[in-house]
């Protein structure tokens, strides 16, 4: 744009931009991974970037995304995401489960780490991108362990934002 400002178009947002303190939820107990992705999807709907309508969508789809098969991809760390018809941008949840919640992960472990992610369904490239950038921090067990000691949502966005 002539004015000195960037248009950001959906493709150029990253995980550093698509967290954020409303969205992190710490100190998640070690309960059924349902009950996990409903907490997450809550707090995307608490947001305002999630409609009702667009919910039942959703939940209907990583539910039958998580049939297919896992997301829970071992090392602590889960990455169920879904493309959701009529989403303007992504939307990111991270939950925190010191305990581990059961994913049926590759490794048999529970996932510490749950990033849900939201994206528009026209954009199936940006939803590869923020998975990919996830599953790079995930594979560092210091990255892991400094979120899980993480005393505050801020300081797990923080930390987050200084790993990429």
């Amino acid at each position: 744009m002539g004015n000195g400002t960037q248009e950001i178009g959906v493709a150029s947002v990253d995980l550093k931009e698509a967290v954020s303190v409303e969205n992190v939820l710490l100190g998640m107990g070690g309960g059924k991974k349902k009950d996990a992705l409903e907490a997450l999807f809550a707090f995307c709907v608490r947001s305002g970037g999630l409609s009702p309508s667009q919910l039942k969508a959703a939940l209907s789809g990583i539910f039958k995304r998580e049939k297919v098969g896992t997301t829970g991809l071992g090392n602590g760390i889960a990455v169920p995401h879904v493309d959701v018809e009529g989403l303007k941008e992504p939307l990111v949840a991270l939950g925190v489960s010191p305990k581990g919640i059961p994913f049926e992960s590759l490794d048999g472990e529970p996932a510490k780490l749950i990033l849900l992610i939201l994206s528009p369904a026209e954009d199936v490239s940006l939803r590869r991108k923020l998975v990919a950038q996830f599953c790079r921090l995930g594979r560092d067990p210091y990255f892991v362990g400094s979120i899980l000691d993480a005393p505050s949502p801020k300081a797990v966005v923080d930390i987050l934002r200084s790993e990429l």
